[in-house]
């Protein structure tokens, strides 16, 4: 017996949910190759856990850059893992719903729907991420209302105006949370001379980064390897220090939703100016980041609860509400 799932396949962590058990797999985007023969030895939560952990040659594959399939093979893997982990070997060959990016190219979609089908999925359809966002969040997407969803996810950026079941305006940028890591990383590496992992700069993002005017000047010290000796050395960064060093790109991400905006209608726009704009994805948890859009639109900002699993939520949701939403999806 086959069953659905709905899988959340973003650059930094996959999410799968089934209609009755809600989410069952959030886990790392990442597979774990040894360094010699190219083999897999680790998928997802057992891939991450073995990057600095063992003396044996590792490579890393990410399989998507910046919400797009790079690594095809790669990805083909991780699904089939992903499948299995869900319960695919109890109950068949699963019938897939992916999100996919609204901004995403055909071949960037093939891509996905095709890397699905070899892994294993019986039947595979795509439904783009704004639309799944909007449905989660009980937005009137069958009404013609408009509305504003801000995806602010680890590989890029998604901004989309919603009325009458379809996307009116949309806008794409290919930064992320992720770009943000970099900024934090690149900027201790060139001023202190220190090489920060990936999971320390993002911890440094979650923990002190405050992009509003206002806020606490926290400190924190931070354990990295110097880049002439590559011995375990330590520095103390303030929020002050990094606010410039990802100035730019905040701005680039408000950016994208002001022109996306300015092009909605003037009567949908009207109904955002007034109903507000609803920020989702890990990204949107960045200190000061809907402070910053309320100042640049002069709209009302909502942040929700969990925003990292709006989106396979609303991908499970159109599982459980069967064919209303069939015209909404495109099948490969």
């Amino acid at each position: 017996m086959a069953h659905d799932l709905a899988i959340d396949l973003g650059t930094a962590r996959s999410r799968v949910a089934t209609r009755s058990d809600g989410v069952v797999i959030d886990q790392p985007t990442v597979v774990a190759l040894d360094g010699r023969t190219k083999s897999v030895i680790g998928m997802g939560s057992a891939a991450e856990a073995l990057i600095g952990s063992t003396t044996k040659p590792v490579r890393t594959a990410w399989p998507l850059v910046q919400g797009a399939v790079a690594d095809y093979d790669t990805a083909v893997r991780l699904l089939r893992y992903l499948f299995r982990a869900a319960g695919g070997s109890r109950f068949g060959r699963p019938k897939v719903l992916l999100g996919v990016p609204g901004t995403a190219t055909p071949i960037e979609r093939r891509a996905l729907g095709k890397a699905a089908a070899e892994a294993g999925a019986s039947q595979v359809r795509l439904l783009e991420q704004p639309i799944a966002a909007a449905i989660e969040l009980g937005l009137p997407l069958d009404q013609p209302t408009g509305s504003m969803v801000c995806d602010f996810g680890a590989g890029k950026t998604e901004v989309a105006v919603l009325s009458m079941g379809g996307v009116v305006a949309s806008r794409g940028v290919r930064i992320g949370g992720l770009d943000l890591d970099d900024a934090i990383a690149t900027y201790v590496r060139m001023t202190s001379g220190v090489v920060l992992s990936r999971s320390v700069a993002t911890s440094v993002k979650e923990q002190l980064v405050q992009m509003g005017p206002v806020g606490s000047d926290q400190a924190v010290e931070l354990a990295g390897r110097a880049v002439t000796s590559g011995d375990p050395a330590t520095i103390v960064v303030s929020a002050s220090e990094l606010r410039p060093a990802l100035d730019d790109l905040v701005r680039q991400l408000v950016s994208t939703v002001v022109q996306c905006l300015g092009e909605a209608p003037p009567e949908v726009a009207q109904d955002i100016i007034f109903h507000g704009i609803h920020v989702v994805g890990g990204g949107s948890l960045l200190h000061g980041l809907a402070q910053r859009l309320e100042e640049a639109t002069d709209v009302p900002v909502h942040l929700h609860e969990e925003p990292s699993i709006v989106m396979v939520s609303g991908l499970r949701r159109c599982l459980a509400l069967g064919s209303r939403y069939d015209e909404l999806f495109s099948r490969v």
